[in-house]
């Protein structure tokens, strides 16, 4: 190999030049040929489908591939040009490569010496040195390349003629990747050159700005990231095998340009670029498939770094979340966001799934390490006190790693594997946890594995007489089962986790009834253990669970810790479980409220009871209006003094929530009918006014019934007041009365009764107490023509039915003899009762009277019959 001059560095610098300014000049992605599509009077243009682009990450072939080809599609047509320029750079660099090396030979040599990595530095900043030159120059073109030639010439000429080639190499990387666009077909091209030629170092470089490319969404590109499109699925694997195990290069002798951990390291690098495309590319199915992959074959290598990476970018995105704009965007954050979440769950639990069961083997220490290392480096990010809903992916990431954490910190491996130091970390990760009753279901069902239940089975095929009957199973019986479970809670009661062991305890006792309650088919061989095992595996979880929430809930805490005043529990006997009891500040806040409540509505009770103004009680009664006018009507309210609230009634409260079903209220002192001082303030006062359906339930209250002979009676009245021995007084409504009764009373003023309104119920209520008797005198009529068609009537029937008409007592010679003067007077108020339809036994009422069918108990056909009888 010759020596590399100054000269001839210029002379190849020359032509990569040329090519990358020719690749620069062309468009990346041209643009896509629009169609016009017209729906009646409108127009719009409509790009093509996703279906027909070109995946993103696709790779142009070169022209000289194509010649053989006797179809081309117009993908290629449209890419043709771009191809061409693409291997021209590509072909350049290779030119500078080869001469800079000869012919590829295989490098045994992985690490360069000194001289070589100082040389390739010095490459990598030759166009920072010339653009620092250039700063506040002319723009005069000639005048720049000259000057551009000098400093390359200077900084070539300080380095030793037998490292100039790795000098020129990196020089040469370093111009491509920062003038021209980084295309996956060039990236894949240079890539490929240094892979034959064993440019390790080169290749790293090229391999990170293809990990770039593929997150970074492209110019013209319907795809948020590259990585995502459906045609990548398989991108980062095919990459791997191709970097991992030199399938890039020409010859079978190369070796590979990287490993499983360079190659994932590199990839982690490029993912945790903070970026708006980041979630996006950690949740693509190419990055699931390649986990899925490096879990196999290096788990505490590849996989632990790759969920610690995944970790890393979700915090990352958390904190950018805080200072994001509203709108659309951030729903998708938050969408994507709880798309990584569910992905680090996932992850997580495959961790717990390699590293329970481990041993004391070498390969285990290493599994059990890793994940130590791993919660220790997270234990920052706080993804443990996230507080999310019940199955949500937020509450599923708090599960996982508190599953996976409670299984290293009671692992066999902690006293021989871990320190001290990690082991407080991982406890402190777990008392600051969000442990719910189903927090360490996961880490249960490695022990007791829930039945697995299928919509159809398959029909089973009828057994052969020859079939060998199977060895029998590994069974997992009660005692082992109950003693791996005591095993990881006696370190989580040692450490002052006691919630952690009630949880464990609780969610064990939960499967064991799920195991009881599924059918024997569904269940594994291995838990297939009997109905009475299963019963005596169940009261033994009952007594440590009932044990556990004693120790965790009941204050019964290690007396080294200090007690949690966070929260107490209590014991409540009628759920038979442990409750949270409210803070002391919060139920005297809650008594303060209600005692508060209490004075108010007493306050409310007490205006509404009194009466607003003193003079309202100096000049009339507080007693309703039709009490008012029984009492002027019987005459015993006449000579009664006014009364204090005081001495007359009990507070009453008049709220309507209080009242009974059959109770209105009206304002007395607002309707105009009512008669009063003006003085008097119009605060109106609540009085509760009788409904129908209360009304008959009250027989000290009157009923004004209007008949004949009213007149004849009311000039009696005051002379005499004729007695009511055995009339049942029926209640009713308050009404005027009649200006006979008004003259009878005239010490006692009489006001008109309250207005109220009209319903159905008052309605009948009218009918039934103001009703006009036409029966009194057609059973008078009738009695008459009775007495003169029967003349024997004797002595003693005339008294019985004269006593029939009175109500008892002698009879009264007076009424007798002015029963003539019945027909012409009217008005007199009289009860149902005195009518002498009651002692008529064939008499029935007349069709005049239809609303006065049911006034009278002897209305009914039962009370008829009773007194026939």
């Amino acid at each position: 190999m010759s020596e590399l001059t100054t000269s001839k560095v210029n002379r190849q610098f020359r032509s990569l030049r040329s090519k990358c300014a020719s690749l620069t000049s062309l468009s990346l992605a041209p643009s896509r040929p629009k169609v016009a599509v017209t729906y009646g009077s409108s127009s719009r243009n409509a790009t093509r489908e996703h279906q027909d682009d070109t995946p993103p990450l696709a790779i142009l072939q070169s022209l000289d591939k194509l010649g053989s080809r006797l179809h081309f599609d117009r993908a290629i047509v449209e890419n043709m040009q771009l191809s061409k320029r693409i291997y021209e750079v590509r072909d350049a660099f290779k030119n500078i490569v080869q001469s800079t090396s000869g012919l590829p030979k295989p490098d045994t040599s992985r690490i360069l010496p000194l001289a070589g990595i100082c040389a390739r530095v010095v490459g990598e900043h030759v166009e920072v040195e010339m653009k620092a030159s250039l700063e506040g120059l002319s723009d005069d073109e000639g005048g720049q390349d000259e000057i551009r030639s000098q400093i390359m010439d200077e900084l070539y000429e300080q380095v030793p003629s037998q490292y100039r080639n790795y000098t020129l190499v990196a020089h040469a990387l370093t111009y491509i990747l920062n003038t021209c666009p980084h295309h996956p077909t060039l990236l894949h091209a240079l890539l490929e050159v240094c892979a034959a030629h064993g440019l390790l170092a080169e290749a790293r470089v090229v391999l990170s700005a293809l990990f770039t490319a593929a997150i970074f969404p492209r110019p013209n590109s319907t795809s948020a990231c590259p990585l995502t499109h459906p045609a990548h699925k398989n991108f980062l694997t095919t990459l791997k095998e191709a970097c991992v195990g030199s399938t890039l290069a020409t010859t079978a002798a190369m070796t590979p340009i990287a490993n499983d951990r360079t190659y994932t390291h590199t990839l982690i690098d490029a993912l945790s670029q903070p970026c708006l495309e980041q979630l996006h590319a950690w949740t693509s199915r190419a990055v699931i498939r390649l986990s899925r992959e490096l879990a196999q074959q290096d788990f505490a290598g590849c996989f632990v770094p790759l969920v610690s990476g995944l970790a890393t970018a979700l915090w990352q995105s958390k904190q950018s979340r805080r200072s994001a704009s509203k709108g659309g965007t951030e729903h998708a954050r938050s969408k994507v966001h709880e798309e990584a979440l569910e992905r680090l769950a996932k992850w997580l639990a495959a961790m717990l799934n390699t590293l329970y069961g481990s041993g004391p083997t070498a390969d285990d220490m290493t599994h059990y390490t890793a994940c130590v290392d791993f919660l220790v480096a997270i234990e920052p990010f706080q993804f443990h006190t996230l507080s999310a809903p019940p199955a949500s992916p937020g509450a599923c990431v708090v599960d996982a790693l508190c599953c996976l954490t409670t299984y290293c910190l009671a692992s066999p491996l902690a006293s021989t594997a871990a320190v001290e130091s990690d082991l407080c970390v991982l406890e402190q990760i777990l008392r600051g946890a969000t442990v719910r009753n189903q927090t360490l279901d996961d880490l249960v069902s490695r022990i007791l594995p829930l039945p697995s239940f299928t919509m159809f089975r398959m029909p089973l095929s009828e057994p052969s007489e020859h079939t060998p009957t199977p060895p029998p199973g590994d069974f997992v019986h009660g005692n082992g089962a109950i003693g791996e479970i005591d095993a990881l809670a006696t370190p989580l009661r040692a450490r002052g986790l006691l919630r952690c062991e009630a949880a464990l305890y609780r969610g064990a006792l939960e499967h064991v009834e799920i195991l009881i309650s599924s059918p024997p088919h569904t269940v594994a061989p291995s838990l297939q253990l009997g109905e009475k095992a299963l019963h005596d595996l169940r009261l033994q979880l009952l007594d440590r669970a009932e044990d556990a929430e004693r120790r965790c809930y009941g204050n019964a805490t290690d007396p080294s810790r200090p007690p949690d005043a966070s929260q107490e529990w209590v014991w409540e006997e009628m759920v038979g479980s442990w409750v949270a009891k409210s803070p002391a500040p919060v139920q005297a806040k809650i008594a303060k409220d209600r005692d508060l409540e209490r004075a108010a509505k007493r306050r409310r009770v007490e205006s509404s009871s009194h009466v607003t103004k003193p003079e309202r009680l100096s000049h009339g009664s507080i007693l309703p209006p039709f009490r008012r006018s029984h009492s002027a009507f019987t005459g015993r309210g006449r000579n009664t003094q006014p009364c204090t609230p005081s001495t007359a009634r009990p507070t009453v409260s008049w709220d309507k929530e209080n009242s009974s079903d059959g109770e209105d209220y009206q304002d007395v002192g607002t309707d105009p009918l009512v008669p009063g001082d003006s003085t008097v303030d119009d605060t109106p006062v609540p009085v509760r006014v009788r409904k129908f359906a209360n009304t008959l339930t009250y027989p000290n209250v009157p009923r004004s019934t209007i008949s004949f002979g009213a007149a004849r009676s009311a000039m009696k009245g005051a002379a005499k007041p004729r007695p009511r021995a055995s009339a049942p007084a029926r209640v009713v409504f308050a009404v005027p009365d009649s200006p006979a009764s008004a003259s009878a009373s005239p010490s006692v003023s009489a006001s008109a009764a309250p207005r109220r309104r009209s319903n159905f119920v008052s309605l009948i209520a009218d009918s039934h107490k103001n009703v006009v008797s036409l029966r009194e005198e057609k059973a008078r009529a009738r009695a008459r023509a009775s007495k003169g068609d029967a003349p024997g009537l004797g002595e003693g029937d005339r008294k019985r039915k004269r006593l029939v008409h009175g109500y008892g007592g002698r009879p009264n010679e007076q009424e007798e003899g002015e029963e003539e003067e019945e027909d012409t007077v009217r008005g007199e108020v009289v009860e149902p009762e005195s009518s002498p339809f009651r002692g008529a036994a064939l008499a029935e009422p007349s069709s005049d009277d239809a609303l006065d069918l049911f006034a009278y108990p002897d209305s009914s056909p039962a009370a008829s019959r009773r007194r026939f009888h």
